[in-house]
């Protein structure tokens, strides 16, 4: 495989050979991975030329190098998998993994796109190095371990489903909380040059652009750190404008629509309106 991949098709290969276990998640006592959006989990041993292809997945993936190599093709780039790392493949990324020849072992959970563990993923294919995962995956071969009995203790399994569940949070939190941060500072400067630059006609393919990622994307994060659409966080700052200019000038109404970027008073007016409950004139009267 010399050749960079440009486009990522969907491809599902398990040679024999390859020996995988599957953490329960759909059992009374596996409610503690339900509830952080696992839908499906497991423990593999893979063999060449064992390969997964999904062009537009509609889960995130979480995959713990636990021996072997690994390949790991996305549109343009090729890389290893090693053994230490932990790899976030966000939901609608395209991207595919193989086996190497020497083989491969991992840990993998996938996880539902709106969980409600809110696991907030990268915008982008992400390798970690510096998640420990040893007593989560530990955990996990007990957990297994435990459903298989013959004398199942299904007390014993939800407990073990928790410690697992914990052990996940433990690892994942940390790793979104400082993707959350920098994303967070990469948007407050983005809504200060909207919010320096109120009259020009933003859009969000633009908004997007300036972010340095796809529309779908872009819309995804700014919904989870402001919980507005980037339309209704450009027209929430719009607002705020007019209504310091409404209260502190006594400028025209179709100079404060023009400064805040409507194109004529009417449009300006009907979304005062819908969003403040009384009209321009009005808010400026009673102010």
């Amino acid at each position: 495989m010399t050749e960079k991949v440009k486009t990522i098709t969907t491809s599902f290969i398990i040679p024999p050979g390859c020996v995988e276990r599957f953490l329960p998640v759909h059992r009374p006592y596996s409610r503690p991975l339900v509830q952080r959006g696992f839908s499906h989990a497991g423990i593999s041993d893979l063999k060449a030329p064992y390969e997964m292809g999904r062009p537009n997945f509609h889960e995130h993936v979480v995959i713990f190098i636990l021996g072997g190599r690994g390949i790991l093709q996305t549109p343009g780039s090729e890389c290893n998998m090693l053994p230490g790392e932990a790899w976030l493949l966000p939901a609608r990324n395209p991207y595919r993994y193989q086996a190497a020849p020497e083989g491969w072992k991992i840990g993998w959970v996938h996880i539902k796109e709106d969980n409600p563990a809110s696991y907030a993923m990268p915008a982008q294919v992400t390798r970690r190095t510096d998640i420990d995962f040893t007593v989560c995956i530990a955990m996990a071969e007990e957990y297994i371990r435990e459903t298989l009995r013959q004398d199942l203790d299904a007390t014993a399994a939800g407990a073990l489903a928790e410690l697992v569940a914990i052990h996940f949070d433990r690892l994942l939190r940390p790793a979104m909380d400082a993707r959350r941060t920098a994303e967070r500072k990469r948007l407050d400067m983005l809504w200060q040059e909207v919010d320096n630059q109120l009259a020009r006609p933003w859009t969000v393919p633009e908004l997007a652009q300036q972010f340095s990622l796809s529309p779908a994307q872009f819309r995804r994060i700014v919904q989870e750190h402001d919980q507005l659409t980037p339309l209704q966080k450009l027209t929430a700052l719009r607002l705020a404008r007019a209504r310091e200019l409404l209260s502190g000038t006594d400028y025209p109404l179709a100079r404060i629509a023009a400064l805040v970027g409507y194109d004529s008073p009417y449009s300006f007016s009907r979304t005062f309106h819908r969003a403040i409950g009384a009209s321009p004139g009005a808010f400026r009267r009673r102010d």
